[in-house]
């Protein structure tokens, strides 16, 4: 089980930092009020980790500008 705690607290940590980058963002009108920050990190990661973990393609700097223009689009719509 010490395990599967650290994993948890490692996760938690990264979804409250990530809220307070969220929080400032709706506070500044640029993310919707409600906007799940857990949700917008694992948008962002799960492709990361797709190309680095199962297809072993490289990640080039296009990928992750890419993927946070995609998400603020649908954000914003």
């Amino acid at each position: 089980m010490p395990l599967a705690r650290s994993r948890e607290e490692f996760w938690n940590t990264r979804f409250e930092l990530a809220r307070v980058m969220i929080d400032r963002a709706v506070a500044r009108g640029e993310a919707p009020e409600g906007t799940d920050p857990a949700f917008i990190l694992e948008t962002l990661i799960a492709p990361l980790h797709f190309r680095a973990l199962l297809t072993r393609r490289p990640h080039d700097g296009h990928l992750s500008s890419r993927l946070v223009d995609l998400l603020l689009e649908d954000l914003t719509r």
